[in-house]
């Protein structure tokens, strides 16, 4: 869950019929929810156990279990303003298999212009701190 202007989305998780991919926004004006990025081309896949981040205007999902306990190293970000579009995130900075985290936080830093992922496992006993650089668009000048 984070908070966009108006209200808040929810990505994904646990439903009664399982694994959701759907993206909600709960509009604090109205007190409903609304399903968004319905037509987007690309999409998260089902997950929970994932994060959702806000940085630079965009929503970021990273990281989580899809169906039958597959770990996901995928990353997505969406606009919070419009929240119709998602887009696939090349990340780097750690090895491949180091992204298929569960359970885990994300944060975004300004200063390093990078998100950081802690991911810590009960059933291995160690605990993980990455820092995952990608590219931020710039905006032109209107």
């Amino acid at each position: 869950m984070e908070t966009v202007p108006g209200g808040f989305v929810i990505f994904g998780g646990m439903s009664p019929s399982g694994l959701s991919d759907k993206l909600w926004f709960f509009d604090l004006t109205t007190f409903s929810f609304e399903l968004k990025a319905t037509d987007s081309d690309w999409k998260p896949p089902a997950l929970s156990e994932h994060t959702l981040t806000s940085a630079k205007g965009f929503l970021y999902v990273f990281g989580g279990s899809s169906l039958h306990g597959k770990f996901s190293r995928q990353m997505f970000r969406i606009s919070e303003t419009g929240l119709s579009e998602w887009e696939p995130v090349e990340t780097r900075g750690t090895k491949e298999t180091d992204l298929r985290v569960t359970g885990h936080t994300m944060v975004y830093s300004d200063q390093c212009r990078s998100v950081a992922v802690f991911n810590f496992s009960i059933i291995k006993f160690f605990s993980r701190f990455y820092l995952l650089e990608f590219q931020f668009q710039k905006t032109p000048a209107v």
